[in-house]
């Protein structure tokens, strides 16, 4: 039987004629043969990425200080603190599901994060959701007030958020 030809690392066949048992697979490939494309960020072209905590520049895995700023790539954290950090994050689903999270928990550390989310016009996604979230702390005059100012943002998504108290849970989804 003829032996296959592997990639340089000699981890995979570079010509799989199928599933390889156990083997992972990315797209389809065996792991690490595709090219760029296979397990590799678009943005880097390096493999698996991660989001600094301090300027939210896009590094690769392997990386210990941001590319952009410098800073540690390793910070700990509080969970709260870091689902408020999250609200900011590059990628919206992110930053929704943070505000969907800060929600539930009910912080009260989260109000003005929330509050100031809530204000944006550039994504009414992301200010939808820190209405949504602002919506579990009903009762707090600072909360109040936001969600009053939140009845005429520009945005009808937004609007929509703050004017429906009934619709679903802290998080606002169904």
């Amino acid at each position: 039987m003829p032996q296959q030809a592997t990639d340089p690392a000699g981890r995979a066949p570079v010509s799989a004629p199928g599933p390889v048992a156990g083997e992972p697979r990315v797209n389809g490939e065996p792991r690490g043969t595709g090219g760029p494309r296979a397990g590799s960020n678009v943005l880097t072209g390096e493999g698996p990425s991660r989001v600094c905590p301090a300027c939210y520049g896009i590094n690769a895995w392997s990386d210990t200080a941001c590319r952009r700023c410098g800073s540690t790539l390793e910070t700990a954290r509080d969970f709260d603190a870091g689902l408020i950090w999250a609200l900011e994050h590059p990628d919206t689903g992110t930053a929704i599901l943070a505000a969907r999270l800060l929600g539930e928990r009910r912080q009260r550390q989260a109000i003005e994060p929330l509050a100031r989310l809530s204000r944006r016009d550039g994504d009414p996604y992301r200010a939808a959701a820190a209405v949504r979230a602002l919506r579990a702390f009903a009762g707090d005059p600072i909360a109040d007030a936001h969600l009053a100012a939140a009845r005429s943002h520009p945005s009808v998504i937004v609007r929509r958020a703050a004017s429906e108290p009934g619709e679903g849970g802290p998080g606002g989804e169904p």
